[in-house]
């Protein structure tokens, strides 16, 4: 395993998830490029390590409210 960075998450979790999680599918049309879903799952993995507030949830996972929601998913 190979882990560059403290915000990826490892291959070897990464390969068991991945098939677990649904397909994005937006709610409107419209908006931003979709998160990937790996950057997804690191956010929330860094919300629930540290115990942050979501709107302190730093900016390279993306936006909190995005994140946020995905979570609730």
């Amino acid at each position: 395993m190979k882990q560059t960075d403290f915000r990826d998450v490892p291959d070897e979790l990464w390969d068991r998830i991945e098939p677990l999680l649904a397909p994005f599918k937006r709610k409107r049309s419209g908006g931003s490029k979709p998160l990937a879903q790996r950057t997804v799952l690191a956010g929330i993995l860094y919300k629930c390590r540290t115990g942050c507030q979501w709107a302190m949830l730093p900016a390279c996972y993306g936006s909190k409210s995005s994140v946020h929601e995905h979570f609730q998913r």
